[in-house]
């Protein structure tokens, strides 16, 4: 049975759900930094869905490759080219022609061998955007549950996912149960999508269901505070049985929250941090262990003035309200991550002319997509 979902449909979902919502939950799932910057994220035809196919990675494709992934290993561009010519078809299918995705599916696939490594049954996505970590964790197999609190994205995510996940796909904004009661009952492999108003719990102690990794990449800084503050303790209920991970790969846009934050609410939650690079930050959720690192401590009013002045000076790139630095402990998480890196240092069995020669075979000469063109125009790069 199809679930797909019109943004009409949404729409009129989205306003019954407010409906039984207080002011201060309907406020901290706005979508704050989209707002602050007039992106927009919201359609009315599911055709206008193409704008969302490859976003909030255009012109990175080299950096991606070269410094970010520092190539792929034969079993990732396995996936890769699965995962594009997948794409290839359901854009055919859903727009008329074949649409390029490889700036934000490349991104995806940073976090995802990160993920992998951790070998979870089950993982939980917040902020999902275009929705290929979805699809990579779909189309191998691992179960998968993602929040979302744009009408757009939501939309997209909803139609990629029911063409990839078919019979295992839930999608809850349409369906009468709540979050808890599908938690309760959630087949092994499926792929939930839960709207932003039934994420909400007021009973987090007991909520049923668990997960082995939780990840929100590039976001957690553009969540409004509230919202940011539930995820952690929402995520923090569903990884407390399996004392799992919560990993991502970036901070996100810190136009009105700077990751210090995040990290201190990570620190006063009860996490502790496993491992800090350039690549991926990991939390774990369990007090347990004496294995993990120290949790992020305040720092110095001399040191955070030291690092704001780095941070005007374009050299501080780590939180600068907490002291977190590179960190690599002994424990498992950061031993897998480690295994992942090591495994690169002598090179990765395809890079970036391999990349680009599948993408030239599938889409013709033409390297970019009409928002890289656009930016091409104004001498825009995003690093």
């Amino acid at each position: 049975m199809t679930q797909l979902l019109q943004p009409d449909e949404y729409d009129v979902l989205e306003i019954a759900g407010r409906q039984r919502l207080p002011n201060r939950v309907i406020e901290a799932f706005h979508p704050e930094t989209f707002s602050a910057t007039g992106y927009p994220v919201h359609v009315r035809d599911e055709q206008e869905l193409w704008r969302y196919v490859d976003v909030m990675h255009e012109t990175r494709l080299e950096q991606t490759v070269n410094q970010v992934l520092g190539g792929l290993t034969d079993e990732e561009f396995s996936l890769f080219d699965r995962a594009v010519r997948f794409m290839v078809d359901f854009t055919r299918a859903q727009f008329g022609k074949p649409l390029r995705c490889e700036n934000a599916l490349l991104r995806a696939m940073n976090i995802y061998r990160y993920i992998k490594a951790l070998k979870p049954k089950a993982v939980l996505e917040l902020g999902p955007g275009s929705g290929y970590l979805g699809l990579l964790l779909i189309l191998d197999g691992i179960g998968y549950i993602a929040c979302e609190n744009t009408q757009a994205f939501y939309l997209l995510q909803n139609h990629l996912w029911q063409a990839a996940a078919g019979s295992k796909f839930l999608e809850l904004a349409a369906d009468g149960r709540s979050m808890r009661e599908v938690l309760a009952g959630l087949p092994d492999g499926a792929a939930l999508h839960v709207p932003w108003w039934k994420v909400v719990d007021l009973d987090l102690g007991t909520l049923p269901g668990s997960v082995d990794v939780v990840t929100a990449n590039h976001c957690l800084t553009e969540m409004q505070t509230n919202a940011m503050k539930y995820y952690v303790r929402f995520a923090a209920c569903l990884l407390r049985h399996t004392g799992g991970t919560f990993m991502f790969e970036g901070w996100g846009n810190e136009i009105n929250h700077p990751r210090g934050n995040i990290a201190k609410e990570f620190a006063e939650t009860g996490y502790q941090l496993c491992h800090a690079d350039e690549s991926v930050t990991a939390y774990t959720s369990t007090l347990k262990s004496q294995t993990y690192g120290s949790v992020p401590i305040p720092v110095s009013y001399p040191r955070k003035l030291r690092n704001l002045i780095r941070k005007i000076a374009g050299l501080q790139t780590l939180p600068y309200a907490f002291a977190i630095e590179r960190f690599s402990g002994a424990n498992d998480v950061s031993f897998a991550i480690r295994n992942v890196q090591k495994s690169l240092l002598d090179g990765a069995a395809r890079g970036y002319d391999d990349i680009v020669r599948l993408l030239s075979d599938l889409y013709g000469s033409n390297g970019k997509n009409e928002e890289e063109r656009f930016l091409s125009l104004i001498g825009q790069n995003y690093l």
